[in-house]
């Protein structure tokens, strides 16, 4: 028997594929303008319930099937770094709050405004580098942003955190595939397709 629910929530992500092929509907517009043209960071906030239900549907699966994708094998390293539910600034302390989870409001405004596109593009394999952490110097290059030291040992901090919750799990078959790439099986053994 097909479960009815995820089937619906499969049928939804669809939609949002065919914003790859044709933007000549006002919906697909919509879509691609509130996730700044990258649907990889499409975040429920972008969508207004009241306003349009039908895309805040929409939106709302797209983000169930990233959470379910991402925490499977080392997928989280493909995951955006900012405002993702997955990615706290620090490890949970008992007997405190929780921690927020890493906004890039942390960010200078200059910043943001400068590089907006691409701090929100910026996915968690780019705080590791050769199976460690990246080096203040080596990610202000990489990234041709300047940042702090201050917002550096924030992301640091976070990306450590997300190391020790998500990675190396013991049902982890050791490797990351991009969520654009996703594996669908063939005859002639797994293809990858686009999921975003």
């Amino acid at each position: 028997m097909i479960d009815v629910g995820n089937f619906l929530h499969a049928q939804k992500c669809a939609w949002i594929r065919r914003c790859f092929y044709r933007i000549s509907d006002a919906w697909r517009w919509a879509i691609l303008q509130r996730t700044h043209f990258s649907l990889e960071s499409i975040r429920i906030e972008f969508f207004n319930k009241a306003g349009n239900p039908i895309l805040w549907n929409i939106a709302e699966s797209a983000i169930k099937f990233q959470d379910l994708y991402w925490n499977t094998n080392e997928n989280y390293l493909d995951a955006l770094i900012f405002n993702n539910n997955m990615f706290l600034q620090s490890k949970p302390r008992i007997w405190m709050p929780p921690p927020p989870r890493l906004e890039w409001t942390i960010l200078r405004r200059q910043l943001r405004n400068d590089y907006g596109s691409q701090l929100l593009s910026m996915k968690m394999s780019e705080m590791f580098l050769d199976g460690g952490m990246i080096s203040y110097e080596r990610l202000c290059v990489n990234m041709g942003i300047q940042f702090t030291v201050n917002e550096y040992m924030i992301l640091v901090t976070a990306a450590s955190f997300a190391r020790e919750k998500y990675g190396n799990k013991e049902t982890s078959n050791g490797k990351c595939i991009g969520i654009k790439r996703v594996p669908t099986k063939g005859r002639a053994g797994p293809k990858y397709s686009d999921a975003f």
